[in-house]
């Protein structure tokens, strides 16, 4: 059955979303209010007047802004993460050592395995989590330990590891970073934050004011914003980059 979110935890927002939660599980355990919350802020910020600046500021190549270096740079081999995953993830920027680089190529095997597993046409706004969250899962874990200093016992660098499975399916994996997360009062748990993105790429009349005004009006002062596919990553730029300059 639905909740109603409180409506003084955030302020005094009213609720938006409220979809029966029908599947939880430690990988995906969805909250309605926090989701709800997500939602009304996104929206906001894609309907703003600068969010067609911030993406084609984002984008403009001469910038010192990553653009389509990320997703773009070299060819993305769809099973296997290579060195040119690892450049493209540092211009976010976020930093793979050399320890974790020698582990990268020591496991390969299991980590091709672990991408077969997700298909490349998969979308976070349609996937069914009772398929797929499992195997999210089991690849991001894998990637993070694998960033995992030399002489540590775990690792944090969970930043990093959803910026590189970000690269590897970009319409699957949302790119999770503090100053998204902390604009969107999301928890930085990825069982409950990867619902919240689901529910907004979900959200068609989000989706479309970010396809034809916002994407469209970057294009229009001459910038490619890239693949007009990759919606996960469009609305990352504009969250971000509002975070980033909130007085534009």
């Amino acid at each position: 059955m639905s909740r109603l979110p409180s409506p003084t935890k955030f302020g005094g927002w009213l609720p938006l979303v409220t979809t029966d939660l029908k599947y939880t599980s430690p990988y995906w355990t969805p909250d309605e209010e926090i989701n709800s919350h997500a939602l009304e802020r996104a929206r906001s910020l894609v309907a703003s007047p600068a969010a067609a600046e911030h993406l084609a500021r984002y984008y403009a190549t001469d910038s010192n802004y990553a653009g389509t270096t990320f997703t773009d740079l070299e060819r993305n081999e769809p099973d296997a993460i290579t060195a040119a995953d690892l450049l493209a993830v540092t211009a976010l920027p976020v930093e793979v050592g050399p320890h974790a680089i020698r582990t990268f190529d020591r496991s390969s095997d299991e980590i091709s395995e672990k991408l077969r597993a997700l298909n490349t046409e998969l979308r976070l706004d349609t996937v069914d989590p009772a398929a797929t969250a499992e195997a999210m899962a089991s690849l991001y874990e894998l990637v993070k330990s694998s960033l995992r200093r030399a002489g540590a016992w775990s690792s944090n660098a969970w930043v990093t590891a959803s910026k590189i499975c970000a690269r590897k399916r970009p319409n699957l994996f949302p790119v999770r970073d503090n100053v998204v997360l902390d604009l969107l009062c999301l928890p930085k748990t990825y069982p409950v934050d990867w619902p919240a993105f689901q529910a907004l790429v979900a959200d068609q009349p989000m989706m479309r004011t970010l396809d034809d005004q916002v994407a469209e009006a970057a294009g229009r002062e001459g910038v490619d914003v890239g693949d007009p596919s990759l919606r996960l990553r469009h609305l990352d730029v504009v969250l971000w980059m509002h975070a980033m300059n909130p007085l534009d």
